[in-house]
């Protein structure tokens, strides 16, 4: 209803890539005992479901909170197809995965309560993103989204503070690399959040790679934007960069560019020099 009225410009449903969540109808449909003897959920060693909120000492969480087994092929195929169901109705135009590394991302409990192995545990946290990749790739090829899937996408050189992209790596091999990945057609189809710390090195790169490499679903910044010296707001961020007219372009071996419709954008990883052909909006150099 508010999509119709025109009073948000995205909506987003939440799911969370640790957690099946009672609360959520799809979810609370297999929380049962024959789900849970079928290896869907993590269990105790007594054989009992993992409950999150037997964990939790707040008394707002009353409902029960399951850890997914996402190494279970039928599982994985049925929450998959959940959150894909949720994020098709009409009027929705993505999902937001939370915790999307896998168990132990913000439940460190996990593995001693239920004895998981390291190598069990590195196995859960495989089949956890696999499960996030397949689903951003088909919300993609549906005109869809996933905000913040892996796949779209924890980098080469890892993510922070949940933001799922960073800078490129400065050397040259590893920001060829970076390139070559988030220039795919397909990555478009894919948020991509970067991060961009108050002391972010190289500024004129990071925001050179983001413009480079973005999709229309994108944002840079921190956790806490602020537009204050005391947060992390970056005069670059008022960059009038206008529309981008195509996608990123391969010009060299090492040089990577983009044009907009009010500038032009490039990258050349053998001196890891980003330029920024662009004026800046009025007043931005203020902080």
């Amino acid at each position: 209803r508010l999509n119709e009225a025109g009073k948000v410009k995205r909506c987003v449903i939440y799911h969370n890539m640790e957690l099946s969540l009672q609360w959520l109808e799809s979810e609370r449909a297999v929380m049962d005992e024959e789900h849970v003897r079928a290896g869907w959920f993590l269990r105790y060693p007594n054989g009992t479901v993992f409950d999150k909120k037997q964990h939790v000492q707040q008394s707002r969480v009353n409902m029960s909170q399951w850890i997914i087994d996402w190494r279970n092929q039928d599982a994985a195929d049925y929450f998959v197809e959940a959150i894909l169901n949720s994020t098709f109705l009409p009027g929705v135009d993505a999902t937001f995965t939370d915790d999307l590394p896998g168990v132990p991302a913000e439940h460190p409990e996990v593995q001693p309560a239920t004895q998981l192995s390291n190598s069990s545990l590195a196995h859960l946290q495989r089949a956890t993103q696999s499960a996030e990749m397949a689903l951003a790739s088909a919300l993609a090829i549906n005109d869809k989204f996933c905000w913040d899937c892996v796949g779209g996408e924890d980098g080469p050189e890892g993510s922070s503070y949940s933001m799922n992209q960073q800078a490129p790596p400065n050397n040259t091999a590893g920001c060829v690399r970076w390139f070559r990945h988030f220039c795919r057609p397909e990555m478009q189809g894919r948020g991509m959040m970067m991060g961009f710390a108050p002391n972010q090195p190289s500024p004129n790169e990071t925001v050179a790679a983001f413009l480079i490499a973005r999709g229309p679903y994108a944002f840079i910044g921190g956790r806490g934007l602020r537009d204050s010296r005391a947060g992390d707001w970056h005069p670059l961020f008022g960059l009038d960069v206008g529309q981008p007219n195509g996608l990123c372009a391969k010009t060299s071996e090492t040089t990577f560019e983009r044009s907009w419709s009010r500038g032009h954008v490039s990258f050349d990883c053998s001196t890891y020099k980003g330029n920024l052909e662009f004026e800046m909006l009025p007043a931005s150099e203020l902080y």
